[in-house]
């Protein structure tokens, strides 16, 4: 009988210009799962950096695998997507240590919370510095390109948030009522599917895409 694993998949706005896209991270998942473990769940962290501990799915995922008796098992495509910073990924790690949580980058096969052996932890140590280093480096690369638009047509536009595009008021509006009335977010998501306002990528609401879309309103 194969053990049950879950999974987690996190997509940034930075990360979707790398290609680390959902649909490549759980196949690569799923592909690793195959004959060693059944997924009973997989976490989609939609548009949330990996330098921050606080994602809703993240969050989600360590609830239902302390509180609720889930899987023990977490597999990601790699470590770089479970943390962007050497400090959050071992702050992760330590929580799943504590929790009894297995964490295994399936591209390599490494089991990331196993400290026994010396060098498993050095290469996680070294996993999180490289993908530290390039997100840095990405992220100036990109300042570089802003910078050198702007110097060229005087004026260079990030990621319009939602609601800035044509056909996004009205979705935008909706939320702003059922958040004013206390709605949670899921109800919000379906409530968006269901009145056919789409998102961006042209899938179905999810309650983690409305919680970042809330976040940003009340900020």
């Amino acid at each position: 009988m194969k053990a049950e694993a879950v999974a987690y998949v996190r997509v940034s706005s930075v990360n979707q210009l790398e290609g680390n896209g959902f649909e490549r991270q759980e196949k690569a998942i799923s592909k690793y799962a195959r004959g060693k473990y059944s997924l009973t769940a997989t976490y989609r962290e939609q548009g949330v950096s990996g330098t921050i501990t606080d994602r809703p799915a993240l969050m989600t995922m360590m609830t239902d695998l302390i509180v609720n008796s889930r899987p023990k098992v977490v597999l990601v495509e790699s470590a770089d997507r479970l943390g962007r910073s050497l400090e959050v990924s071992l702050t992760i790690l330590s929580q799943c240590r504590k929790h009894g949580i297995q964490v295994i980058a399936v591209d390599s096969g490494t089991d990331l919370t196993d400290d026994r052996d010396p060098m498993t932890e050095a290469m996680t140590l070294v996993q999180g510095v490289f993908a530290q280093l390039d997100k840095r480096r990405l992220v100036a690369k990109l300042s570089t390109a802003r910078q050198a638009k702007r110097l060229s047509t005087g004026r260079c536009e990030g990621r319009l948030p939602y609601g800035s595009k044509e056909g996004e008021p009205a979705g935008l509006l909706l939320i702003k009522t059922m958040t004013r009335a206390k709605h949670g977010t899921s109800t919000i998501a379906r409530a968006l599917t269901e009145a056919g306002h789409p998102t961006r990528t042209g899938t179905a609401w999810s309650r983690q895409a409305v919680h970042a879309i809330v976040t940003r309103l009340k900020s």
